[in-house]
C-alpha cells in the first residue's frame, strides 16, 4: 500500500465534499496534524470517521488492511481507536 494513500484520499474527499463538511473537515485535519492534545485518548469507529472525514465502509477498509489497528477493551464490546494512531493515519503513514 502507498503510504501516501490515506492522505491522497482524505484530499480527494475533501475537495469533494460539500461546503459545510470542508471547514469541519479542515479542522478536524488540522487539529490532528499539529498535534493537538486529544480531548480523549480512545476514539470510536463514529470518532475516528468524523476526524478523518470518512465513512464507516472506508474505515472498516482501513481497519481490514491494517492501516489502523483497533484497542479491545474488556467490558466494552467495541473496538476503540488511540489517538496517536489516527494521527499517523492523518499524517499518511502506516502504523
Amino acid at each position: 500500500m502507498n503510504e501516501n494513500q490515506p492522505l491522497d484520499a482524505f484530499l480527494r474527499r475533501l475537495i469533494t465534499a460539500p461546503r459545510a463538511k470542508q471547514a469541519e473537515a479542515v479542522q478536524s485535519a488540522l487539529a490532528l496534524l499539529n498535534g493537538k492534545p486529544p480531548e480523549k485518548m480512545l476514539y470510536t469507529t463514529a470518532d475516528c470517521c468524523r476526524l478523518l472525514s470518512i465513512s464507516k465502509p472506508s474505515f472498516w477498509r482501513l481497519t481490514k488492511t491494517r492501516a489502523i489497528l483497533p484497542v479491545k477493551i474488556p467490558g466494552f464490546g467495541r473496538p476503540r481507536y488511540r489517538h496517536a494512531d489516527l494521527l499517523a493515519l492523518a499524517g499518511g503513514s502506516k502504523i
